[in-house]
């Protein structure tokens, strides 16, 4: 028995399968790099990177989220997107 298939859902598969794999080398790019803030004040960086990898992991599409200089304690608003 022959079963026929439209380009469409061929097109639709091959889509889904390249989204899985922009996503995984996406999670790799966040759990492997090391993720810094400078500061405006006084230009020394600052490690963000637990807030990154925690709000990715809880499935965070977009967010502004506060970050605290570890220097001087200014505040800076950092965005984060996760979408495409």
């Amino acid at each position: 028995m022959i079963k026929e298939q439209s380009m469409d859902d061929n097109l639709n598969f091959e889509g889904v399968t390249k989204k899985t794999q922009q996503n995984k080398s996406l999670k790799q790019e966040i759990m492997t790099t090391q993720h810094r803030m400078v500061c405006g004040n006084c230009s020394q960086t600052t490690d963000m990177t637990t807030l990154v990898r925690e709000e990715y992991l809880n499935g965070l599409t977009y967010g502004t989220f506060p970050v605290y200089c570890e220097h001087c304690g200014s505040e800076r608003r950092v965005i984060l997107d996760f979408s495409e």
